[in-house]
């Protein structure tokens, strides 16, 4: 059986909630933030963990990349607009902090259909909103010429998935263009 954990991250703590494929609560606990401690708890309670999820925060690149060195499969991701739905402030409260966990592992549960909202939103900044010219934005301008906003959007987002799985692997950074893209 899979397992989906969910970590909420504070500089002393991490609360961090374990999730079966069903979305029931397997184990929750509260650790010390280093990832020593987390992926011990992780691994000693969760044997077939098919996904991580960390909130963007302060630590969170640092404590990705330690994660990951583990072997951990963890995402991150930002939880501010799941928390301003849900009324889960940002907290040292250990029941807010325990709920916000929960709601990590559910999301992770719940995979990319998150990430896929998260990646489309993005795609729709950098066409109608951002000044500075990338390749991608060239072709998604184009595209939408000849197609409409509308698809060049999913367009845009799906090789912006594709971009940023390629710079996950590599651990590279985006290179924007030196010279204005032709629209």
């Amino acid at each position: 059986m899979e397992h989906y954990v969910g970590l909420d991250v504070s500089l002393k703590l991490t609360v961090i909630c374990i999730v079966d494929q069903t979305g029931r609560i397997e184990r929750e606990g509260v650790v010390a933030s280093n990832p020593e401690a987390i992926a011990a708890f992780i691994k000693s309670h969760a044997p077939h963990i098919a996904r991580i999820r960390l909130e963007t925060g302060a630590t969170s690149t640092w404590l990705w990349a330690e994660l990951n060195k583990m072997g951990l499969p963890v995402i991150c991701n930002p939880l501010q607009e799941v928390e301003k739905r849900r009324s889960l402030r940002r907290t040292d409260d250990p029941t807010i902090r325990i709920r916000r966990g929960r709601l990590a592992g559910r999301i992770s549960k719940c995979g990319d259909k998150l990430l896929r909202s998260y990646l489309y939103e993005a795609a729709n900044v950098l066409l109608t909103r951002v000044a500075k010219w990338s390749a991608v934005k060239a072709w998604g301008i184009r595209l939408a010429k000849r197609s409409g906003l509308r698809k060049a959007k999913v367009a845009v987002a799906r090789k912006l998935a594709v971009i940023l799985h390629r710079m996950w692997i590599d651990g590279t950074g985006f290179n924007w263009s030196t010279k204005k893209a032709a629209a």
